[in-house]
């Protein structure tokens, strides 16, 4: 059974612990707003998300770092900001959580674990420039959150795996799932996530939550390892509020003299036109892209339905929307050569980042590209935006999700689970296409995405058809 889009409440993902406090659900522009206030301490807001992250982390596995002492510390400068009336960030005083592939100073490294020896794991020396962007805006780094997809040999095994808060039973997605499952199940107010093929949108579907996947370069990456561009992978915020993820991708667009092939020219004000609607607005409208089909057990219809039922409440207000039939092509080989062998900051170790790959491979690979790059341009003649499921089923039990990482996609190198959760979210890795899930509604239940891909620089706008769609009331 389905909901209402604007139905969509992530503090329903508490039923099953309580409610405690309605500090927990929150959305972090308006902690914020009550902290400048002294309505409330940062060290109490702080405090306050550590008690729920002791209570229920034992149950959803979010965490793989905290750091409490540093979190403290940090409020207390805050509230000594907030008293002598110092110039205060958007974010001041807030605590957030990053998934555990950016580097924070004096945290374990990135994947530490895999480097671990007698001496301990290693610390990273500095922030990524993510971070440090971040703490810019007043943010409070709380922790950082377990990166996981299926079982990682000594690093995860099953029972420490990511839970989802709809249901403890289900996975919260894919890599990104540390994050969904601290926002979703109101451990933190937001988090900010990495997405290579759909590790940000899948987690935020799966859990009802809004996830964003920016322009490629949006987003400025500092590798002080290797010059490499990041060519598929992007950072971004994980909310379940649409102004908190503006917010967010304020304080983390824009240029970075360090970065070789980052965008140039400045962000703009992605808050400006969050309320001023969808009216004209043409969309584009497809099941599945021509190619993407899910194994019987995953596949179901309603979770489409759901979604496409979702794009109504766009129709409503004024948005025109299309289901001409376009097919692209499958980008599964073609994002798989360009993710683990010609880009930066994967997960696989540096002696594998740059293999060889037979001419023949390259050339398929900016075959499919240019195809699919060239369907977007003429979809994008006639329509604003492409409306979709943003994975085509609802989160899997946790004991299937592993077993789907177990197997091998016919022909590939890698998991089928990334085929399929991938299936409609890695093509905008490819082409470098901005793309925002959408909490639609729900199925037996849980969570359904609706994704909206614009074109590149387009964010302003996919926040905006996101806070038209989930109502000004539930944004407020």
């Amino acid at each position: 059974m389905s909901a209402p889009a604007h139905a969509m409440d992530a503090r329903v993902a508490s039923v099953s612990y309580g409610t405690e406090h309605d500090m927990t659900w929150l959305p972090a522009w308006r902690l914020r707003e009550m902290i400048v206030r002294r309505e409330v301490s940062s060290a109490e807001v702080v405090d306050h998300f550590l008690g729920r992250i002791e209570d229920l982390d034992s149950k959803l596995h979010a965490f793989r770092q905290l750091d409490p002492v540093g979190a403290k510390a940090q409020a207390q400068m805050a509230d000594k900001a907030v008293r002598v009336k110092n110039a205060l960030g958007p974010l001041h005083g807030v605590p957030i959580a990053l998934k555990e592939i950016l580097a924070v100073k004096g945290f374990p490294l990135p994947w530490g674990a895999q480097k671990s020896s007698s001496e301990g794991t290693p610390l990273s020396e500095r922030d990524d420039v993510e971070v440090g962007r971040l703490r810019a805006t007043g943010a409070i780094i709380l922790g950082t959150t377990v990166s996981a997809g299926g079982v990682v040999p000594g690093i995860l095994d099953f029972d420490h795996l990511p839970r989802n808060p709809w249901d403890t039973s289900r996975t919260p997605g894919a890599s990104s799932a540390g994050n969904g499952a601290a926002v979703a199940g109101g451990l933190i107010p937001m988090a900010i996530g990495g997405d290579g093929g759909g590790s940000i949108r899948v987690p935020s579907a799966f859990c009802g939550l809004v996830g964003l996947h920016p322009t490629r370069g949006l987003i400025p990456h500092v590798d002080y390892e290797s010059a490499t561009p990041r060519l598929t992978k992007t950072i971004g915020p994980m909310t379940r509020n649409v102004r908190d993820a503006a917010i967010a991708l304020q304080a983390l667009a824009g240029p970075d003299g360090r970065d070789f092939v980052c965008l140039q020219d400045d962000p703009p004000n992605y808050s400006a036109e969050l309320e001023t609607g969808v009216k004209g607005i043409r969309f584009l409208w497809t099941d599945n892209f021509g190619f993407a089909v899910m194994p019987a057990p995953l596949r179901s219809p309603q979770v489409i339905g759901t979604a496409r039922a979702a794009c109504s409440v766009l129709g409503h207000q004024g948005g025109v929307i299309s289901t001409i039939p376009v097919e692209w092509e499958n980008p599964l080989t073609a994002w798989l050569i360009t993710d683990s062998k010609i880009t930066s900051g994967t997960l696989l170790d540096r002696s594998d980042r740059q293999k060889s790959f037979s001419k023949e491979e390259m050339q398929e690979t900016l075959r499919v590209r240019q195809k699919n790059w060239d369907i977007f341009r003429g979809v994008f003649k006639e329509h604003d935006f492409v409306l979709s499921p943003t994975v085509q089923f609802i989160a899997p039990k946790l004991k299937d999700w592993v077993e789907m990482y177990k197997q091998q996609a016919d022909g590939q190198q890698l998991p089928a689970a990334v085929e399929w959760f991938g299936a409609h979210t890695m093509m905008c890795n490819l082409l470098g296409l901005p793309a925002i899930s959408i909490p639609a509604g729900f199925v037996d239940g849980l969570p359904v995405g609706l994704q909206v891909i614009g074109r590149p620089r387009s964010e302003a706008q996919l926040l905006k058809i996101a806070y038209a769609l989930l109502g000004s009331k539930d944004q407020k």
